[in-house]
């Protein structure tokens, strides 16, 4: 049931996040997709490997503007 629930919200985040890079806005939610190695310290937190990627994006979408 959660893993239902938790699916809408990321399909609905994605919809109304996705494509919207003008505004400023952009949608990360599948940055762990191609990921093969351990990002998290917890089935819900972020560890070091994890924080390092998301960092890097967000530097990545700084440099960009």
């Amino acid at each position: 049931m959660l893993k239902r629930s938790q699916r809408a919200v990321y399909d609905a985040a994605k919809e109304n996040i996705s494509g919207r890079k003008n505004e400023g806005t952009y949608f990360i939610g599948d940055i762990f997709d191609a990921i093969d190695e351990p990002i998290s310290i917890a089935w819900m937190h972020i560890g070091p490997n994890g924080n390092s990627i998301v960092a890097g994006k967000i530097f990545e979408v700084l440099n960009t503007q």
